[in-house]
Order: C-alpha cells, then sequence, then structure tokens
C-alpha cells in the first residue's frame, strides 16, 4: 500500500552525504544496521545500498539479478530491509537502492524468464524482453539463441559424454545437463521421445485405456505451436498448454510405473557410450532441435546474438524500452520508494539503454503514479519535475553534457572524482615519468589518441567481433533497400563502421527520432576522422 504524498511530495529527497554498503550472503541488511549509529555519528543522510533484489546465489555484487520481484533472502529478505528501514527513519536518515536496469544474470538455472526463452525460443512469453537476434545471418542462429557455455568444442563435449539427458518423471520434464547446467527441453520434442519410448512397451504392459491417453498425450505434445511461431494466439496456445502436458505426463507416470521404465531406458540409450561416436547421433540430433545452439564459449566473440553487458556472456541485456519489461523490472522498487522505504535510485549503465531519456521520464512517471502524486507524463513531453531523487552512473566526457531533457538529478561523479584525484598527483613530474615510460617501451611507444584509435580496434575485432557483426549486417540489409548503395559489399561497411566507432569522442550518442544537436556534432566529428 502507498502512503499518502507527503506535502512537499513534488521535491525530491537530496542527500546530504551517503555511505555504500556491498550486500552479499557475509554482509546482510542486519550487518548493515548494525552500522548506523556511527554513520549517524559522522554526520551521514542516506545509507547507500548495492542492488538488493534477488541475484544469482553466491553473488557478491547483486548485478546479477534473477528475479525482480522478490528482495534477496541471502542478504535478509523483506523482514530484514524493513527493518533496516525503520532503523535509518527513527534517527532521520534513508536509503538509497542501486538499481540494474541493462541486465539480467543468464546461464544459470536461477532466471525463470531466461530458462523459458530457452524453452520456447521465439515463441517464449519473454522473448522479447531479452535483446536477441531471432532473425540472425547465421542459418545456424535463424530462431535460436547462442549458448557460449561448453568448456570444448559441441561435438567433443557431447562424445565426451558432458551433455546427458535427464527426465525427471514427478515432473514430466525432460531436461539437457552438463555440470551444473540444467537447460529445458522444447516440450514439441517430447511426442517423439514418448512414441519411441513406448514403442519398447510389452504387450500387456500397459492397459488399453492406458495406451490410448498416451497416444493422444504424445499427439498433443507434437501440436503445439513450434517454437520459432510469432503469432500471439499460438504463443498463448503454447504457453498454456505445455505446462498441463507435462503435469499430465506426470500423473500418468505416477499410475503406470512401466511407462516412467521404458522412458528412462529411452534416456540412458539417448545418453550414448563414450567411445562409441554414433552413439550420440539421436541426442545430436534432439539438441539441433531446441531454441537454443550450444558452443564453445569462445564463440561468442565472433557470434554471440545477445546482447550482454559488454563481454560478460553470463550477463544478457534487457529490452527496457519496452514498456511491459520496464513494468516487470520496476515494480517492486518503485513501490518501495512511492511508500517511503527508499528515497533515491542510483541507475547502473544507463548507456546500455536503447533510449535514455524515456526510461527517466518512466521512472519519475512510474514513482508519481504508484505514490499519487499529481504528476502526469500522457504524450511524452519532459516532466515539470522530478520528484524522485536520480542519479546516473555515467562517463561523461570533458567536450560533453548529459541530455538536458533526461530526468536525472545528476551523475555519481566520475568527473569531479578525476578532479579530486588530480590533487594527489604531482603534475611537475610528468615529464619525468614520461622519460620513463617511453624508455622502457622504446619504439612501442604511442600518443595517447594513436593508442587508444588501435586498442578499440583491438576490442571490436576481439571480444566485440560478434557485436560489431549484428550491427555491420544490419546496416548491410539498409543499404540494399537502395539502388545506390546496395553494392556496399558487408566486409566493406564492416570496415567503415568499425573506423567510425573507433573515432567517436564520447561512450555513445542518444539518437532515437532525430539527432540532437550534440549528437550530430559528434558523428560528424568521428566519420570525418574515420575518413582521415
Amino acid at each position: 500500500m502507498t502512503r499518502p504524498p507527503r506535502a512537499d511530495a513534488l521535491q525530491a529527497i537530496v542527500p546530504r552525504a551517503t555511505y555504500r554498503v556491498q550486500l552479499h550472503a557475509g554482509f546482510r541488511f542486519a550487518d548493515a544496521q548494525a552500522l548506523l549509529p556511527y554513520l549517524d555519528g559522522l554526520g551521514i543522510s542516506h545509507l547507500y545500498c548495492s542492488p538488493f533484489l534477488r541475484a544469482r546465489a553466491g553473488s557478491l555484487h547483486g548485478y546479477d539479478v534473477v528475479d525482480h520481484g522478490e528482495i534477496n533472502p541471502e542478504i535478509g529478505g523483506r523482514a530484514d530491509f524493513d527493518a533496516l528501514v525503520q532503523a535509518l527513519h527513527e534517527r532521520g536518515m534513508g536509503l538509497l537502492a542501486d538499481v540494474v536496469p541493462n541486465h539480467m544474470g543468464v546461464l544459470g538455472g536461477d532466471n525463470a524468464w531466461w530458462l523459458d526463452v530457452l524453452e520456447n525460443g521465439a515463441a517464449s512469453a519473454f522473448a522479447q524482453h531479452f535483446d536477441i537476434d531471432w532473425q540472425s545471418a547465421d542459418p545456424l542462429l535463424t530462431g535460436r539463441v547462442l549458448l557460449p557455455m561448453l568448456g570444448g568444442q559441441y561435438g567433443v563435449v557431447l562424445e565426451r559424454g558432458e551433455l546427458q539427458l535427464q527426465f525427471t518423471p514427478a515432473l514430466g520434464r525432460f531436461t539437457l545437463n552438463h555440470f551444473e547446467h540444467r537447460l529445458p527441453i522444447d516440450p514439441r520434442t517430447y511426442g517423439t521421445q514418448l512414441r519411441r519410448a513406448a514403442a519398447t512397451l510389452g504387450p500387456g504392459e500397459l492397459p488399453m485405456h492406458a495406451l490410448r491417453a498416451l497416444a493422444e498425450l504424445i499427439e498433443r505434445f507434437e501440436r503445439l505451436p513450434a517454437h520459432d511461431s510469432d503469432d500471439p494466439d499460438a504463443v498463448a496456445q503454447r504457453q498454456h498448454d505445455k505446462t498441463r502436458l507435462k503435469q499430465e505426463l506426470a500423473l500418468q507416470l505416477q499410475a503406470q510405473p512401466a511407462l516412467a521404465r521404458v522412458i528412462a531406458e529411452r534416456v540412458n540409450l539417448l545418453n550414448g557410450v563414450v567411445g562409441v561416436r554414433h552413439s550420440f547421433d539421436a541426442l545430436d540430433r534432439l539438441i539441433d532441435a531446441q531454441p537454443y545452439r550450444l558452443a564453445h564459449w569462445r564463440v561468442a566473440g565472433d557470434q554471440i546474438n545477445y546482447r550482454r553487458f559488454f563481454d560478460v556472456n553470463e550477463l544478457a541485456a534487457l529490452r527496457m524500452e519496452r514498456p511491459e519489461v520496464f513494468e516487470a523490472t520496476h515494480a517492486l522498487l518503485l513501490s518501495l520508494a512511492a511508500e517511503g522505504a527508499i528515497d533515491g535510485l542510483r541507475i547502473d549503465h544507463p548507456d546500455g539503454l536503447a533510449d535514455p531519456a524515456a526510461y527517466f521520464r518512466r521512472l519519475q512517471t512510474g514513482y508519481a503514479h504508484k505514490a499519487g502524486l499529481p504528476l502526469a507524463d500522457p504524450v511524452g513531453q519532459p516532466l515539470p519535475h522530478k520528484p524522485l531523487y536520480v542519479v546516473i552512473e555515467k562517463i561523461v566526457a570533458p567536450h560533453e553534457q548529459v541530455p538536458a531533457d533526461w530526468a536525472v538529478h545528476g551523475t555519481t561523479g566520475y568527473r569531479f572524482a578525476n578532479v579530486v584525484n588530480g590533487l594527489f598527483i604531482d603534475a611537475a613530474a610528468k615529464a619525468r615519468l614520461d622519460r620513463c615510460w617511453r624508455a622502457h617501451v622504446g619504439d612501442e611507444a604511442e600518443d595517447f589518441d594513436t593508442l587508444s584509435w588501435r586498442c578499440r580496434h583491438e576490442v571490436m575485432a576481439g571480444a566485440l567481433a560478434g557485436e560489431l557483426t549484428v550491427l555491420a549486417t544490419a546496416l548491410h540489409r539498409l543499404a540494399r533497400e537502395d539502388r545506390r548503395t546496395r553494392d556496399f559489399t558487408l566486409n566493406l561497411l564492416r570496415r567503415a563502421l568499425a573506423d567510425v566507432v573507433a573515432s567517436l569522442p564520447v561512450y555513445r550518442t542518444y539518437i532515437v527520432d532525430k539527432p540532437s544537436a550534440q549528437d550530430r556534432r559528434l558523428v560528424d566529428w568521428a566519420i570525418g576522422r574515420a575518413r582521415r
């Protein structure tokens, strides 16, 4: 429930001084609460907490969120969070929350959205929550998501017996196991495995009514809409039916132990025999029918088809520009802010978002709506007020200005930190340090701009080659739509794009509908330098 708005609710609560705590299983809400007398004595007005939504088990940082609807039980859960907030308020203090809008933790078995995508592909209810290129130029990835999680080449790993099918009768569920990973299997492929298992039943092992029920169940599995379907009705039908079919299978197995036995035998056969190469053929065909492609982890640099947090495969980017994704990821946080439990937000890596300006508007209007404030933004106009204190973690170049239409109160202060650090540096020693450096590197000495240019190209040729390929392919598609540009080849556009990216003098631009004056100036500058 939301509390009535404060008399000054349209004015954000601006912290006087903050103190950051890093929450994890070894330092919980209760540990932070024990620090409050000391922090209060220092004059701290706000405790600034690292991300505290449910993260991957054992996370030391909280930036690998796997569930936005729950406070992390490893650091105390909701009860301990409420106790911390109450203790803060009793001292006239408040709380700031670190928020991670750009990405979620994936490749484990703890993210329900990601697992649904792996099970259902483009037909998943969450297929558009993640920034996945479902129409890859690579035919092996069309309609699939790349999973770069293997320690060796796929075929080698398969034939070493490190990919094993498992069936859980109580859940009526197949999974593909790779060490600690449990990957779902497309329910539509259940039918084939059940049909082949049932063919090994002996006469009379199942009564006629059970055989008829099994045959009907197999047909219903096989009639499920395909995992590459984008028809909304088909997607909804698949989501509903797949769960019911698994439940019905589990009930049949409970009543018919003979069926559970032949399924176990089928699974054992599929898992192959190490040293007998052809014994893995059937499992290979089953894996090939899934809406994901398993690959060696090194493949990610060249072929990744989901946007990551830089080159971290375990952090998949979210499409925060979609209203339903924003609501699903921010409902709890904005409710806590509206209730007065949170006074402000620190937004992690907003430069990873497609449209930061729209995101910040949604933050302010979402908070205003939940807090019952007389504030609305029905047509996307800049807000007259910024009632929620919001600061952003952003690198700002000396010649760059944070866009004026962002509904934020400032950055977390990287530029200011550089100025403060300068107080501890003896500028008079620059010449001596430069001589020492040049004596050490010899002929490899380069000016910083040249070194930066070369290093950016090295990153794009290595860790981020896959991302560059996605952008170049999109540019190539655009070029082919006009007869004046259709002769530009993919390789030529890729080289030109890399030169422009390496020339950008800022972290990124913010073009959505049209470029701002600042964006136009920066892009023109980058293209001019790339041409030179």
